[in-house]
């Protein structure tokens, strides 16, 4: 197994539909720090074949959401959508737009470079894509 064979054990192991974990959280588990684009790109944390993806989805596991340099939440592929799912989303949407008000503007380029992967990967119509972009260059 591979040095990411901690993460999967203890994904594999979960009885539970849904599980968070702070980045902390993992490399302790994993004994070594997460990769410099796993802070940096939500793209690392895509269920695509870039980034991590692998590690979890070899497991019928999933990424839910993700708050850069905090937390990490996944949840079994199978896991249907429920009420309870739903309020759990809204709560992280709502977080994650609070967060977003104190953004950098020095991190708006970035952004729109994470952005971009995610629509080369197909989590974003060119339209979203779009979109968002204009969004974040207005507040430049």
């Amino acid at each position: 197994m591979g040095k990411y064979a901690p993460l999967e054990e203890f994904l594999a192991t979960r009885e539970e539909n849904t599980t968070t974990l702070t980045y902390e959280e993992m490399e302790e588990l994993l004994g070594f720090k997460l990769p410099n684009s796993a802070y940096k790109h939500r793209a690392w944390w895509s269920n695509g074949k870039k980034g991590g993806s692998k590690f979890w989805l070899r497991v019928g596991w999933l990424v839910d959401s993700v708050v850069l340099n905090e937390r990490v939440s996944f949840r079994k592929a199978l896991d249907m959508y429920d009420e309870a799912t739903s309020k759990q989303n809204e709560e992280f949407e709502e977080e994650t737009c609070d967060s977003m008000v104190t953004l950098d503007i020095a991190d708006i380029p970035a952004i729109i470079k994470d952005l971009h992967i995610l629509m080369l990967e197909g989590l974003l119509s060119h339209d979203e894509f779009e979109e968002k972009k204009a969004s974040l260059l207005s507040l430049l």
